[in-house]
């Protein structure tokens, strides 16, 4: 029983006790009243009569209420508040306000009161309190929105739900609920605040902030008026995206395209008119919706395609033969229907059918007319088809018209029949066998004491490229066993039958890669010594590579052992019998001893005297340029120096001159075991013996003519051919340069001199960048009625030859160099080369003076273009144009006039006008011949013919003969790897070298080469 229904029954009680003690004295009449006294007060009690609030949150405040009854007052209030806290004394009264500090589901109040008698009575209640959090204001975004954008607001409660949500919008406006929308029409920032109010009767508050800081988003779109199917197609949108942008396109309510910033392509899936959907999503999600209409095409089969044929006419084993197709569209980058991804080629042929690029090189087997077919397909699949026509005309061929032979350049056979070119390489085995290094035919060759050539069969058949210093370093020994080294094939080791050897993979750098190999020697002990990079390194029989002397790629003269010696080059290298190794340095002969001590023979270092030569003791004598050694058993050194002198050093160093005369043609020196020099002449492609007279003997090859013989086609020989041309009488006429003659060869073949030069017996080095020792004539040109104008550029005149063999100076006078126009006599030339003549008979020089002159009929001379004295590249009109060094020429029967620019890489076009023009070849270096304009190279262009049915210039260079088609196009027709030999036989074939060039009457080509005139026909 609490205190209030305890103070009640109490009263009750004394109510009770009282009414029985009046009945007892009769009810309370007269004379009792007197002695009655005063009643005691009722019992004290007290109730706790109000809560307000009767559930709070944490830091809230409650109410409390009491109302003691009964007692004696005044009342003593002393509360405790269940969590510690309490209010008594004169604080404390009936009400009591408390603040709670912390949450608790239940707090326990009581309230003790005492009368002024000392009485107390008690009453008690009990409160919740909640914390204060569990409620938040949850939006999207981050909080920012664009101006017109909904925005969605929505409570987070936690673990109680409110029962009532009262919302204020920040703008002015209210809410309730349990997730209002809202929509800010002015951009700005706002606070939303919520009042949650739960069954308990809590509220709790929360609030967020609205940051309206975007511009309500707009959409425009345009696109192409033609749209094609599955392509790229450009989509504008107004205003542009910006980052955090994008759109998405849709039809028919399926996406199918979407933009960022930085997209602005679409592919359209669907063919037809339509509307499209566009929806714009800026960095909040606003939205912008806009429509547009499109039409999206129909694919169709590619258009405009063609087949472009290189040659409609061409001939089996021509280089161009393997004829170039390429196929053309009408494709103009908007239609992708005419854009091909694959090309099919059907040649016709019976060759299987190609898938390819656009183009296609294809050889055909066999004379006959064949239809080429190419099919391109588009990237939906849709084909279309284009055809072409090739011709194939007989095979074509190189062949030799008359002159020395050049087919023949490396014979085997008896040693006076054998063909050598270019020897520059020679050593003895001990059996006498010689071992020459054929260095223009790239090969080894053996030449027994018997007299017969043979060819080493080499690890490689096509070897040779101008790279090697020399052909090979040849190490022989035994009878008939040999060691070379080349850089193509490396080191090969030969038996005395001749078997190649096996070798290991060091083969390429069988001391290192770091020695350049420029002398090999084999010791009397077996190891092979290589010089080379100022170092001597030894291969050992086992294998194993040691050093000897010098230090790599460090240049001296010091003399000494091992690294404290230092050579000056170390090139060709030999030993002696005692196993003494000895050096060729550019001015001295070295000595190395088996433990590598380095001591000099003879010469000096430098002698500052290249040019002579001086006999003597040791480094009291010089020598020149020394180009080659050899090395006899008794340690005597023969010295081959570069102007072809020969020295002998003695085993004790003395130096002497050999009676020989010397000859710079020689490359290299042997000495056999009987004593005999021999000597090799790179320039006769002779092996020679020098006689102890100092006269010299053959002892194999063939040596060329240099002479001008007449006869029957190759009984005939040449010496330096240059210009070629054919008269009307069908007749060539050729400049036979080193003869300064004119001769002629007749459609039988008969070769006669029809004209011989003067040269004044002058015989100088010429002024021109090339060196003759003696005179020199250039090219020839034939009018209608067979006079032959011949360009003699050793004499600086203009020649025309008669039919009879007359012969005039045209224009210049001889030998008076010079530049300068005017009459035929006041005219000067500065060594003309070329020379051509049109159908009005005006002729037309390349002069070397930088200059392109014309002669009139009446004798007149002037420059039609170029700048005399003046070399330089340039396009223009007369002299506003340059040259630098023309060297030959051509003109069509209308004046228009082709020059090879020797010095510029390029032919140019002389329209009658004068107007200068480049229609092929770039100053450029290891380029390829072949392409268009502004790829194609021509390096080193001399004779220029033109082919008078369709106007294609032929073109006689470095790279051999060149074609310059009509469409712009220059390939190559017959090969030319420059490395002095000549191969007949099927096109491109190749030749030596190519100086003149002339386009007979049946469209073959007849050219010079060397000592030989060459012709092309076709195969039987």
């Amino acid at each position: 029983m609490n205190g209030v229904r305890a103070s009640t029954w109490v009263a009750r009680l004394a109510m009770l006790a009282l009414v029985a003690l009046l009945t007892a004295c009769g009810g309370g009449g007269g004379g009792g009243g007197a002695d009655a006294g005063t009643p005691p007060p009722p019992p004290l009690g007290v109730t706790i009569s109000g809560v307000s609030p009767a559930a709070t949150l944490a830091g809230g405040s409650i109410k409390f209420t009491s109302a003691p009854t009964g007692g004696q007052p005044p009342y003593r209030y002393d509360w405790a508040f269940g969590d510690g806290g309490t209010l008594s004394g004169a604080n404390a009264g009936a009400v009591a306000d408390h603040v709670y500090a912390s949450a608790s589901p239940r707090y326990s109040i009581l309230l003790t009161v005492t009368d002024a008698a000392g009485k107390t009575a008690q009453a008690s209640t009990s409160v919740t309190v909640e914390d204060a959090s569990g409620l938040n204001v949850v939006t999207t975004n981050g909080g920012v929105f664009s101006v017109g954008q909904q925005v969605a607001l929505w409570p987070s409660s936690y673990p109680l739900t409110p029962v009532r949500y009262d919302w204020d919008l920040g703008d002015g406006r209210t809410a309730q609920g349990q997730d209002p929308k809202a929509v800010y029409t002015v951009k700005g920032q706002y606070t939303v605040a919520l009042v949650a109010t739960y069954e308990n009767g809590i509220q709790r508050r929360a609030s967020t902030t609205i940051n309206v800081a975007v511009d309500a988003p707009t959409l425009s779109v345009s696109t192409p008026t033609t749209i094609y199917l599955d392509y790229a197609t450009p989509v504008t949108f107004s205003p542009a995206l910006e980052t955090g942008d994008n759109v998405t396109l849709e039809v028919d309510g399926q996406p199918f395209a979407w933009f960022g910033s930085g997209i602005s392509q679409a592919w359209f899936k669907k063919t037809g008119s339509y509307e499209v959907k566009a929806t714009r999503r800026n960095s909040t999600g606003a939205t912008a919706v806009a429509t547009f209409s499109v039409t999206v095409k129909e694919p169709t089969p590619p258009s405009g395609l063609t087949l472009a044929v290189t040659q409609s006419t061409v001939k089996p084993g021509e280089a161009s033969a393997s004829v170039y197709l390429f196929a053309t569209t009408g494709n103009d980058g908007t239609d992708p229907s005419n854009a091909i991804s694959k090309f099919r080629w059907e040649f016709g042929d019976g060759t299987p059918d190609a898938d390819n690029w656009s183009s296609v090189t294809h050889a055909f087997p066999a004379v006959g007319t064949y239809t080429v077919k190419v099919t391109g397909t588009n990237r939906y699949g849709l084909s279309s088809t284009a055809t072409g026509t090739i011709s194939v005309g007989p095979r074509q061929v190189l062949r030799q018209l008359a002159g020395e032979s050049v087919t023949a350049t490396r014979t085997d056979g008896p040693a006076l029949q054998a063909r050598f070119m270019a020897p520059d390489r020679l050593a003895f085995d001990a059996a006498g066998n010689l071992f020459i290094g054929d260095a223009g035919n790239a090969a080894v060759r053996k030449l027994t004491p018997q007299g017969t050539v043979s060819t080493i069969k080499l690890r490689f058949d096509h070897c040779g490229y101008w790279g090697d210093s020399v052909s090979a370093q040849l190490a022989p020994h035994g009878a008939g066993s040999l060691d070379l080294f080349m850089n193509c094939g490396g080191l090969q080791r030969f038996d005395a039958s001749g078997a190649l050897l096996a070798s290991d993979a060091s083969a390429y750098a069988p001391v290192g890669s770091d020695l350049r190999i420029s002398g090999m020697a084999r010791a009397p002990d077996g190891a092979l010594t290589f010089s080379g990079s100022h170092v001597l390194r030894r291969l050992e029989t086992d294998g194993t590579v040691t050093y000897l002397a010098g230090v790599l790629d460090t240049s001296g003269g010091a003399d000494g052992k091992g690294i404290a010696a230092t050579f000056n080059g170390a090139y060709s290298i030999g030993y002696d019998a005692a196993g003494s190794l000895y050096v060729a340095e550019w001015y001295r002969i070295r000595k190395v001893g088996a433990d590598g001590t380095v001591s000099t023979v003879a010469g000096r270092l430098e002698n500052g005297l290249m040019h002579h030569a001086t006999d003597g003791q040791g480094t009291a004598a010089d020598f020149t340029y020394i180009r080659d050694i050899a090395v006899s058993a008794d340690g005597t050194v023969h010295v081959l120096q570069q102007d072809g002198t020969i020295r002998r050093v003695s085993p004790a160093g003395v130096v002497t001159t050999l009676p020989a005369a010397a000859d710079a043609n020689l490359r290299a020196i042997a000495v056999a075991p009987d004593g005999t020099v021999v000597v090799a002449d790179g320039y006769r492609h002779l092996i020679l013996r020098v006689n102890a007279d100092g006269s010299t003997t053959t002892l194999a090859g063939v040596p060329p003519a240099f002479a001008r013989i007449d006869g029957a086609a190759n009984d005939a020989t040449f010496w330096g051919a240059s210009g070629v041309a054919q008269g009307p009488s069908g007749a060539l006429y050729v400049a036979d340069g080193m003869n300064h003659a004119l001769r002629k060869i007749a459609p039988d073949g008969q070769v006669t001199t029809l004209a011989v030069f003067s040269s004044n017996s002058v015989q100088v080095y010429g002024t021109t960048p090339f060196r003759r020792s003696i005179p020199r004539l250039g090219g020839v040109a034939v009018d209608d009625q067979e006079n032959v104008y011949v360009a003699d550029a050793f004499m600086n005149v203009i020649r025309k030859v008669a039919p009879d063999g007359t012969q005039t100076v045209l224009a210049g006078q001889e030998g008076s160099m010079g530049y300068a126009n005017g009459t035929a006599a006041q005219a000067r030339f500065y060594s003309p080369l070329g020379v051509a003549v049109d159908a009005a008979r005006n002729v037309y020089v390349a002069d070397f003076n930088h200059a392109i002159r014309k002669i009139t009929p009446a004798g007149n001379v002037s420059t039609i273009a170029g700048v005399g004295g003046f070399a330089n590249f340039q396009d223009g009109t007369g002299s506003s144009a340059y040259f630098n060094f023309p060297s030959h020429l051509t003109a069509a029967p209308d004046g228009t006039v082709y020059v090879s620019d020797y010095g510029n890489q390029r032919i140019r076009k002389i329209t009658p006008a004068g107007e200068v023009s480049t229609v092929a070849g770039r100053s450029a270096y290891l380029c390829s011949a072949e392409g268009p304009l502004g790829t194609n190279c021509v390096e080193g262009p001399m004779g220029l013919a033109l082919d008078p049915v369709n106007g294609e210039l032929y073109i006689a260079g470095y790279f051999g003969v060149l074609r310059l088609r009509g469409d712009g196009w220059l390939e190559k027709v017959i090969a030319s790897d420059n490395l002095r030999r000549t191969q007949v036989g099927t096109l491109p074939a190749n030749l030596n070298t190519v100086d003149g060039i002339a386009v007979l009457a049946d469209r073959q080509l007849v050219m010079t080469s060397g000592n030989a005139v060459m012709a092309t026909g076709f195969q039987p």
